[in-house]
């Protein structure tokens, strides 16, 4: 395939197709340049000029792959209400069941945030997105923040599943994982204990500090 017959703008959505699952199973570190540019039948100069470095070439999968997240959940949540039904988190939940059931979507993430930890800029990134996400779904649905907070807990824990290879249930629902009793009395800290306030909406709730 000629470098020259594909505009530069379509190339870099084939070389971000290309990359996503490449990094998801062989990691940011793990994956060299050449691999994406093999895959692609390019080289590997032309593929520096449609991203300046490897990292730019990551964190434009890391929007494209959230970009993809979020454009299902506001298609969702439009079919939803065409249907004159409510819009819930179980319906999102199946929505996204469906996209991740070939692991790449899910091992990307999870590489996505191990990278996170090394690097200042996509640390940015994917905290930012994240962030975007959860005002996007409590926009769509909106739920409780303490179901929110289930919603996206169980998301996570579907990503450790996939990666550990383990059986996950079809959904992404607040059913599965069973009633929660919002009205049960909070358990009696530790005397002695000193919890610190976290204003993180992935928290489930932030800790109350104690004497």
């Amino acid at each position: 395939m000629s470098e020259e017959r594909v505009p530069a703008g379509e190339r870099r959505r084939q070389a971000i197709a290309a990359a996503i699952p490449l990094f998801a199973f062989s990691g940011y570190v793990g994956t060299p340049v050449s691999r994406v540019s093999g895959e692609l039948g390019i080289s590997q100069p032309y593929l520096f000029q449609l991203f300046p470095t490897k990292q730019a070439l990551f964190m434009a999968c890391i929007d494209a792959c959230q970009d993809q997240l979020e454009e299902l959940a506001t298609d969702c949540a439009d079919r939803e209400r065409r249907a004159g039904r409510v819009v819930t988190l179980d319906a999102l939940g199946r929505e996204y069941a469906e996209l991740i059931r070939d692991d790449v979507v899910l091992m990307f993430q999870l590489q996505a945030w191990a990278a996170a930890r090394n690097c200042a800029e996509i640390e940015t990134l994917c905290r930012t997105r994240m962030t975007g996400m959860i005002q996007l779904v409590t926009a769509l649905t909106g739920a409780p923040q303490r179901d929110i907070d289930l919603f996206f807990a169980r998301g996570a824990l579907r990503i450790v599943r996939s990666a550990l290879r383990m059986p996950m249930p079809d959904t992404l629902g607040l059913d599965e994982l069973g009633h929660v009793d919002h009205t049960a009395p909070a358990e009696k800290p530790v005397t002695g204990a000193k919890t610190e306030r976290v204003a993180d909406p992935l928290f489930l709730s932030a800790p109350a500090e104690t004497e």
